[in-house]
């Protein structure tokens, strides 16, 4: 026999942010597995720009997402300033636009 549940919309608006926060959750929790990889020095700035594409592709602001890394946020803004400078110095404009997005924020 099947039954009714009456939700009202405060109960749905409660159970949709909680399903969103879990999901937000667990896809900050893989990049922070991700990162555990990159070492400290001598990091491949590919994988620094997979991982930045990745948040972007899944609909997250980047700046969000690193504010939000548990164990790998600091690292991840120091890769990423490091990077940028070194794109800056070598001249690719759209790096330089970036590094600008990057500062505002931070």
């Amino acid at each position: 026999m099947k039954k009714i549940v009456r939700l009202t919309e405060s109960d749905l608006t409660r159970i949709v942010r909680r399903v969103i926060s879990e999901q937000e959750d667990a896809f900050i929790e893989q990049i922070d597995s991700e990162l555990d990889s990159v070492p400290e020095e001598g990091e491949d700035p590919g994988l620094l720009e997979r991982i930045v594409n990745k948040i972007q592709n899944a609909g997250h602001d980047v700046h969000m997402v690193i504010n939000k890394l548990r164990r790998n946020g600091r690292k991840f803004r120091k890769h990423l300033a490091k990077h940028f400078q070194e794109e800056m110095k070598q001249g690719k404009r759209h790096f330089k636009r970036i590094a600008k997005k990057l500062n505002r924020m931070f």
